[in-house]
């Protein structure tokens, strides 16, 4: 998995978005090898997690659409 991200980001251009999406397990097998500042205790299904990668680490922005109810 993160063989595959690494590869994605490569290819992705400076300034560039890429999009990823995954089933939950794999989500979360991502944030435990990415930084965060606190590590989300759950997320939803069909949320959007947010990363930053500066072409050596993988951080965690944030996390849209994670509560029931909210747009």
């Amino acid at each position: 998995l993160a063989k595959a991200i690494g590869y994605v980001l490569s290819k992705t251009p400076d300034g560039e978005t890429a999009v990823g999406i995954t089933h939950g397990i794999a989500a979360s097998l991502i944030l435990t090898f990415a930084e965060c500042d606190r590590q989300p205790e759950w997320f939803q299904n069909g949320c959007l997690l947010i990363f930053d990668w500066d072409g050596e680490t993988l951080r965690l922005q944030g996390i849209r659409n994670n509560e029931y109810g909210k747009e």
